[in-house]
């Protein structure tokens, strides 16, 4: 896989795409390998890094904010799919989110 092949979402960075390549290494190999904890990529000049962190009880917090992080990603990624067309608007933030859907509760937890 090659960093920054694909045009990232305008709100992910350089270290959240290199995350999404630890994601990509659990789903393939992470669950056969319960002592796989952490998969660290990093561009050969070290310019840039990015952790994908298993979640577990007395993770690192910097791990447990990443993971946290990522699922947040996810999410607003699966309710642009899912709402973009109805409400002819890219939803990248979260305050899009509210503004699509005011009644719906989701749109209003700021914190993972």
């Amino acid at each position: 896989m090659e960093f920054r092949t694909q045009m990232p979402q305008s709100y992910e960075t350089n270290e959240d795409e290199l995350r999404t390549m630890g994601l990509i290494m659990f789903e393939s190999v992470g669950e056969a390998s319960p002592e796989l904890e952490s998969v660290t990529f990093a561009t050969e000049n070290g310019k840039h890094s990015g952790t994908y962190t298993r979640a577990r009880t007395g993770a690192d917090p910097k791990g447990r904010k990443a993971w946290a992080e990522e699922k947040y990603v996810q999410w607003l990624d699966s309710m642009n799919d899912t709402y973009e067309s109805f409400y002819h608007n890219e939803i990248t933030e979260l305050e899009v989110y509210r503004n699509c859907l005011p009644t719906d509760p989701h749109g209003y937890v700021e914190k993972v």
